[in-house]
């Protein structure tokens, strides 16, 4: 459990970072956005990019993967409705998205890095790199 004093600290540190490029938020893709999830993300400010991976997606099908991963994001879209997120199917162990959250993080490492305006923009483009379609 997280006690009250952590998540203060926590709330205190990722609304007043100016250099905070980015967070990565790990979810499981079975349980999707917890209430702590939703706290953590109301700290951020809004410009603060946002990368979601939905972690143990060996676990279950594709369908309810995508199923998965279109929740989260309408979840996004929801919470943070002008902030750049993007929301990735993951597994270490699978080696599942390991490509596609590298490449997201070290854009955020880039210089010349200009934030997406939405979710919608980040899969849109994470889809053209890839060749797939929704």
């Amino acid at each position: 459990d997280v006690c009250s004093s952590d998540l203060a600290l926590a709330g205190a540190y990722l609304g007043g970072r100016r250099e905070l490029l980015g967070v990565v938020l790990a979810v499981d893709c079975r349980r999707q956005l917890t209430e702590l999830d939703r706290r953590l993300l109301h700290w951020l400010a809004p410009t603060v990019p946002v990368l979601v991976l939905l972690t143990k997606c060996d676990k279950i099908g594709l369908s309810e993967r995508r199923s998965a991963q279109r929740t989260v994001q309408s979840q996004l879209i929801e919470l943070r409705p002008k902030a750049p997120s993007e929301v990735i199917v993951f597994s270490a162990s699978g080696k599942m998205g390991l490509v596609q959250a590298r490449s997201a993080i070290e854009e955020w490492l880039k210089p010349e890095y200009q934030p997406l305006t939405s979710v919608r923009d980040a899969s849109a483009q994470r889809r053209n790199q890839q060749g797939t379609k929704p």
